[in-house]
């Protein structure tokens, strides 16, 4: 099982393929036994610290997008963070309108359509 969860990179699904069982078995395996557990955590470990140096090397080039994503995200307990507030008209209350349609019976019989 941790063979197939290293070859698949920690991924359950493509290790059932690879074992020839359903992914509930891999995922029993991974409840039962804490070695193979931890194979499967450890894959996305390495994803997401993988993640994180791109996101640090967008940042150091400069990229915007990055700048922008690592202050919502990792800066907002510093105070970079948005506050969206939703109004109506003016900064009042917003209005909710109701539609209701119906359709007559007589619109949706046979002779109405021709048949």
């Amino acid at each position: 099982m941790i063979e197939a969860l290293n070859a698949t990179k920690g991924t359950v699904y493509l290790a059932a393929r690879w074992l020839g069982c359903d992914a509930e078995t891999v995922q029993r395996y991974c409840k039962r036994f804490p070695t193979v557990m931890a194979a499967k955590k450890s894959h996305h470990a390495e994803l997401v610290d993988t993640a994180y140096l791109k996101l640090w090397a967008a940042v150091e080039r400069g990229d915007m997008w990055a700048v922008l994503f690592t202050l919502r995200t990792l800066g907002k307990n510093q105070g970079f963070s948005e506050r969206y507030e939703v109004t109506g008209k003016d900064g009042g209350p917003i209005q909710h309108v109701s539609i209701h349609i119906s359709f007559s019976a007589q619109l949706c019989a046979p002779d109405a359509l021709g048949r």
